[in-house]
């Protein structure tokens, strides 16, 4: 479908008084709910400027080699950058074999401190969470040793997870019952979303979606929609969040 002549507006940005005041009070709550309980709140950030759309996608992909990069055009004609560290999972469809990662923890890239004992078992939580529910639709789930992995102005703890999907389930499958994942929405996932629908007062759009490339009776991959950013004439905005 072609894109849009006359791109929409961009969305205005989320206030910061109202999103530390959010998320003070969903910090409480998730307090009552159990020392796994998380939300991941996001925010947009809008700023007016003239971006050459062209120079700012050849940038991407020649700067962010740490990051699978994508560009694309949404339904109202606004231009998409993506820079995303976290792959939603990779299957090679002759074997079945299905590759997922866990991706948490988060410091400065430069920081080559040892890691802390919450970042530790923040990211083992998101691990077994992963691991788990790769067994319900998948054999032989296998995950690695626990390594860095830099992204930009970041650090993560990383732990890749693979498997062999079961017959009759599709790479479409599985990457619909991994999305959302823990980094862009929350543990446990309903409840995460619950929290989600009540505090944000925006469309995420397509960000903490996934995107990706498939070719049949070959490979699908797909990639969380994390660091990106959305560009309308005059103006851009960025989606982060936090949990």
């Amino acid at each position: 479908e072609a894109p849009a002549a006359h791109p929409a507006p961009a969305d205005p940005s989320t206030q910061e008084a109202d999103y530390l005041r959010d998320v003070t009070a969903l910090t409480k709550t998730l307090v009552g709910e159990g020392p796994r309980a998380k939300t991941v709140i996001s925010r947009i950030i809008t700023e007016d400027a003239r971006i050459d759309a062209a120079d700012a996608a050849e940038r991407l992909f020649r700067e962010r080699r740490d990051a699978t990069c994508c560009v694309f055009s949404d339904e109202e004609g606004a231009l998409w950058l993506v820079a995303t560290p976290e792959l939603l999972l990779h299957v090679d469809e002759a074997s079945s074999r299905v590759t997922t990662m866990s991706l948490a923890g988060t410091k400065a890239a430069d920081d080559l401190s040892s890691w802390d004992v919450k970042n530790i078992e923040e990211h083992n939580i998101v691990t077994s969470y992963i691991i788990d529910r790769m067994g319900m639709m998948a054999d032989d789930v296998t995950a690695s040793a626990d390594t860095p992995s830099v992204s930009g102005a970041v650090r993560h703890l990383c732990t890749m997870v693979t498997a062999r999907l079961r017959p009759g389930v599709t790479p479409a499958d599985a990457a619909a019952y991994l999305s959302p994942t823990p980094a862009v929405c929350g543990m446990t996932p309903d409840a995460a979303k619950m929290h989600i629908a009540t505090i944000e007062r925006h469309r995420r759009r397509f960000y903490s979606g996934y995107l990706g490339v498939a070719t049949p009776g070959k490979a699908f991959s797909a990639y969380v929609t994390l660091r990106c950013a959305r560009l309308v004439p005059g103006s851009f905005s960025i989606y982060v969040g936090g949990g």
